[in-house]
């Protein structure tokens, strides 16, 4: 596989804590496709939402993580290890890869995104 750099953002592929058991273990893209977490349009403005539980944030994370994993790979050459905390209007966001897969235009890199306020089993903790 290609071990470049990201090109586009869709090249990433947002999973909630709740599907990365499935997600470690799928082999096929098009398989991680219930898992993904969904972009919809909130009140005034885009967010993305796990489909299962109250996991959500802000579009603007997705594009901070694409300058964040790239200035990531800049200095290590690899996504492994990529594990970031963001802050978001007044949420707090673990940003962490999990592994990178063929698609049919490349590469996508799997990437668990935990809303660390919403998410349901780190909401009590």
């Amino acid at each position: 596989m290609d071990n470049g750099q990201l090109e586009d953002w869709g090249q990433i592929i947002l999973i909630c804590p709740c599907h990365i058991k499935e997600a470690k273990e799928c082999e096929d893209i098009r398989k991680m496709k219930d898992m993904t977490m969904k972009m919809v349009n909130g009140y005034r403005n885009v967010n993305f939402q796990c489909p299962y539980c109250t996991n959500s944030f802000d579009y603007e994370v997705k594009i901070k993580l694409f300058e964040l994993l790239n200035k990531y790979f800049q200095n290590n050459q690899t996504y492994v290890g990529f594990n970031k905390y963001v802050s978001r209007k007044g949420e707090r966001i673990r940003l962490r890869y999990i592994k990178e897969m063929k698609t049919n235009t490349g590469k996508a890199i799997i990437i668990e995104a935990a809303n660390l306020t919403q998410h349901p089993s780190f909401k009590n903790s």
